[in-house]
């Protein structure tokens, strides 16, 4: 498994993964582009609200998973 740094690497993973743009995975989740990129960059860390409509889309329903197994965050899935 790749090691990730952070979650928003792990998010660009699983989404470039799944074929999508950032566009794309913003009209799946209800989130700007700009939005998606700072998360991805690390200029910023999502939101629990954010995390939720991430977890919207299909590309990211592992996410909670390889999140706790990187070591990035156990709550990820927790978020209604």
């Amino acid at each position: 498994m790749t090691a990730y740094a952070t979650l928003g690497e792990l998010i660009q993973h699983l989404r470039v993964t799944a074929g999508l743009t950032r566009r794309a995975l913003g009209g799946q989740t209800d989130l700007a582009e700009l939005t998606i990129r700072f998360i991805e960059t690390g200029k910023r860390e999502p939101h629990p609200a954010t995390l939720a409509k991430l977890l919207r889309s299909s590309s990211m329903k592992t996410l909670p998973e390889l999140a706790k197994a990187a070591g990035l965050g156990d709550r990820v899935g927790e978020y209604p």
